[in-house]
């Protein structure tokens, strides 16, 4: 079994959204883009760590190039949220266009070993940011 069936197999437990019956009209989509767009604000505001809690932490802020990427600032919501998934999408669609991992994209069984093997990618990669953000900001865990 290779590493992508792994990832695959962490991914089937996460849940997929079933494809619409019929395409929404254009009033529904701009609701639900400017909705998701209120929810991103609001998650690249919250801190997951409040970092005025732990003065004596004057640990370097990532590099500008990082926060731009992800669109958020150290310690958010957005970074711990948003970060690992966008991060496993581009090593997985790396990993695909320079064909070290053979797919073919147009086939629907080798796209739903994609999706699947992104999302247990994406989980892997929030559970090691998760604790290094913990360990960082000294929390026992």
């Amino acid at each position: 079994m290779g590493v992508l069936n792994v990832l695959a197999r962490i991914g089937e437990y996460f849940p997929s959204p079933p494809r619409p019956t019929r395409k929404p009209d254009l009033k529904r989509r701009l609701f639900y883009t400017f909705l998701a767009l209120v929810v991103y604000y609001l998650m690249a505001s919250t801190l997951v760590f409040p970092l005025a809690a732990y003065p004596e932490v004057k640990g370097l802020e990532l590099p500008s190039i990082i926060n731009v990427v992800f669109a958020s600032s150290r310690g958010s919501i957005a970074q711990l949220g948003i970060g690992p998934m966008v991060t496993a999408g581009l090593i997985i669609q790396i990993l695909v266009g320079a064909k070290i991992i053979e797919l073919d994209l147009t086939n629907p069984k080798d796209r739903k070993l994609f999706t699947q093997a992104e999302k247990g990618l994406a989980f892997i990669i929030a559970c090691v940011e998760g604790a290094g953000f913990a360990a960082y900001y000294g929390l026992n865990i």
